[in-house]
């Protein structure tokens, strides 16, 4: 993941997580909405899969997404 975008989504998970973990994702902006999954699968240690890509974006300021790796 990218260093600068690690900031943006928030999860009280501890890493790296089992396959198959459900990991809840919120935006780390109190004031930012993610227009993507809250929930991703763990597929291996710290690779995800999901059905829409984790993206936060704040009202008025350009959008963020997230960086997630997947497999």
């Amino acid at each position: 993941m990218k260093e600068e975008l690690t900031h943006i989504l928030k999860t009280t998970r501890q890493f790296p997580a089992d396959p198959g973990t459900v990991v809840e994702v919120t935006c780390s902006d109190s004031g930012a909405i993610n227009s993507g999954s809250s929930e991703v699968t763990c597929t291996s240690g710290i690779l995800f899969t999901f059905q829409r890509e984790p993206h936060c974006s704040s009202p008025g300021k350009e959008s963020i997404v997230a960086g997630i790796y997947i497999r």
